[in-house]
């Protein structure tokens, strides 16, 4: 079996990648990137590792790229990967040591060098500095993240496969709601639906929680039995070839009461808007400024205290380069695509509402991938 045969893109795509990131590095003069971070090696190279020691890809502006990945990776790189130039480093020795020999074979030891700071230590900065002393480092932080922000066709395409598992995964969530079960028995409903939909392990944990706990942002389950009355906050997620869709609901065990309907009633109404202010050369600070003004003309200002929305893919989110957030001139492209997070928390309450939905920037508009009862789901 072929090395393309393995890869989830072709050897095309992973080459106009390549270029994309050369003509940014163009544009900043730099004679080599060094690329690190799990998901930019994947998306520059199709090797796919979940952890790791470190591994590097030099990319430079001239000449094929070349791979350093760690030994227990060799068949990986020899199977799932397309770049032909990598070699491994083994135990006790020094990855970094490494990167400047094979800087210096290709003549760029004395070079300007791009360093993602975001997705280095302190610690190797340093250590770089000390191994190329005559090199010049700079910062290239989120070069690589921007790129994946405007997503092809075919990574769309997986992003709606991700979309269909979510959807499954939320109907098993919201079909386990009972009284007296316990949030472990939903998360146990919702991966198992969620892995049999065919997602991959998830990029983070899922957050589903009852009650009170409900107005905790990130929190997950805990043990919590249902009582009627209660909040049930899904903040959940599938993953297919490394594309992460999430999906954002909030259920109800019983009737709601009024003050529950209307914050319920508000979100729902941010959210259609916010939509509907999404396309191409919108800025974000102007569609975060919809979604703000629906809550306030509800009256629910006070209580959002969060950014609209921000664009995921192969991480979540996928870069903090781009958010819709107050005062930001970045213009929505078409192949971006967005979670958006409408969510209420009401402290004194000691609950929270939200609902959320994964829009892609078409070239003429926007399209919603996910689909899912838009609302607040009453069990």
């Amino acid at each position: 079996m072929s090395v393309a045969s393995n890869l989830p893109f072709s050897i095309g795509e992973y080459e106009e990648r390549r270029d994309r990131l050369r003509r940014q590095m163009e544009l900043t003069g730099v004679d080599a990137l060094l690329v690190s971070g799990a998901e930019n090696l994947y998306y520059l190279s199709g090797l796919s590792m979940n952890w790791g020691p470190p591994q590097y890809l030099i990319v430079p502006r001239d000449g094929p790229p070349r791979l350093l990945i760690y030994v227990t990776e060799e068949y990986n790189a020899e199977h799932f990967n397309w770049i032909e130039d990598w070699t491994s480093y083994r135990p006790g020795a020094d990855p970094l040591q490494v990167v400047r020999a094979l800087l210096a074979g290709l003549d760029l030891a004395n070079g300007k060098i791009g360093i993602q700071k975001n997705r280095v230590s302190a610690e190797e900065f340093e250590r770089l500095q000390e191994l190329l002393p005559r090199a010049t480092l700079v910062d290239s932080a989120g070069v690589v993240e921007r790129l994946r922000m405007i997503k092809s066709p075919a990574e769309i395409e997986y992003m709606r496969q991700a979309a269909r598992a979510v959807e499954a995964a939320m109907r098993a969530g919201v079909a386990a709601i009972e009284e007296g079960k316990s949030e472990n028995e939903l998360a146990a409903a919702v991966y198992q639906a969620a892995i049999l939909a065919g997602s991959e392990h998830m990029v983070n944990t899922n957050f589903i929680v009852a009650g009170e706990r409900s107005v905790i942002p990130h929190a997950s389950w805990n043990g919590k039995r249902i009582e009627r009355g209660d909040i049930v906050f899904f903040e959940i997620s599938c993953r297919v070839q490394g594309y992460t869709v999430p999906l954002l609901r909030t259920a109800v065990l019983g009737q709601p009461d009024e003050h529950v309907e209307r914050a319920a009633q508000a979100v729902t109404l941010a959210l259609r808007r916010t939509i509907a202010a999404m396309h191409p050369g919108v800025t974000s600070g102007e569609v975060q400024r919809v979604c703000e003004k629906a809550f306030e003309e509800t009256n629910y200002l006070p209580y959002f205290q969060h950014r609209a929305g921000y664009t995921i893919g192969l991480q979540w989110p996928e870069t903090y380069a781009m958010s819709l957030q107050p005062d930001d001139p970045s213009p929505l492209q078409p192949g971006m695509v967005f979670h958006l997070v409408p969510h209420l928390e009401f402290h004194d309450r000691k609950y929270s509402i939200a609902c959320g939905e994964v829009v892609l920037i078409t070239e003429d508009g926007r399209e919603t991938l996910t689909n899912f009862e838009r609302q607040l789901v009453v069990v």
